[in-house]
C-alpha cells in the first residue's frame, strides 16, 4: 500500500510539476527577426558601443545563402574620414578572420584594399580541398573583422556597400540580398 502510494504521488509531482518552458525569441540580431529575405547579408551586431582607441570585431552574416567560392565584400564606414584626416582620427580595420562558411579544410585567403579609407574592399576566396571546390552555403558568418576606433566620436553606419558580390565555383554571380535592415553601426564615446 505504502508503494502504490508512493508511485502514485511521485507520478503526481512529475505530471504535474513539468510544464513546458515559454521562450520570447525577439532578438534584434537574429536573422529571422530582422525581416530579410534570403538569401541575404547582413552585419552583426546591429549596433556597438566602444570608447575611443578602443577594439571590436563585427561579423558579415549570411542568411540562407547558395554555395560559394568566392567574395567581395565592400563595406563602408565612419564616412567622416578622408584621405586628409590624420590616421589616429579615424576607426580602421585590424584583423580579418574567415568565418564558418569560408571554412573548408584548407584556409581560404583573404585580401583587403584599402586604398580608399573607410571603404575597404575585403576578398574572400574558398581554397578547394579533396572533399569540395566550394563552401555549401546556408547561414552563417562570411568574415569576422575587428576594428580600432580612433579619437573621433559620434555613431557611424556600417554597411554593405553596392559592389559586395557572391561567386561561385565558376566565377558566376550568385545571387545575394543586401537591405538596409542588416545594416550597423558602431558608436563611440
Amino acid at each position: 500500500m505504502i508503494l502504490i502510494r508512493a508511485i502514485g504521488l511521485t507520478f503526481f509531482i512529475i505530471f504535474f510539476s513539468c510544464e513546458e518552458a515559454e521562450y520570447q525569441l525577439n532578438n534584434p540580431s537574429d536573422p529571422f527577426n530582422m525581416d530579410l529575405d534570403p538569401p541575404a547579408l547582413f552585419i552583426h551586431p546591429l549596433e556597438i558601443t566602444r570608447s575611443v582607441n578602443d577594439t571590436f570585431s563585427i561579423q558579415v552574416y549570411g542568411l540562407g545563402l547558395n554555395p560559394m567560392a568566392g567574395a567581395h565584400i565592400a563595406l563602408e564606414f565612419d564616412p567622416g574620414c578622408d584621405d586628409l584626416d590624420d590616421p589616429a582620427l579615424c576607426s580602421r580595420i585590424e584583423n580579418i578572420e574567415p568565418g564558418l562558411l569560408f571554412t573548408g579544410t584548407n584556409t581560404p585567403i583573404i585580401t583587403i584594399d584599402n586604398t580608399e579609407k573607410a571603404k575597404p574592399d575585403i576578398y574572400l576566396f574558398y581554397l578547394p580541398d579533396m572533399i569540395s571546390d566550394q563552401s555549401e552555403g546556408g547561414t552563417g558568418p562570411l568574415a569576422k573583422i575587428y576594428f580600432r576606433t580612433g579619437s573621433r566620436t559620434g555613431e557611424s553606419q556600417i554597411k554593405l556597400a553596392e559592389g559586395t558580390k557572391i561567386r561561385d565555383k565558376n566565377n558566376n554571380e550568385v545571387f545575394v540580398n543586401i537591405d538596409e535592415k542588416g545594416f550597423g553601426a558602431f558608436i563611440v564615446e
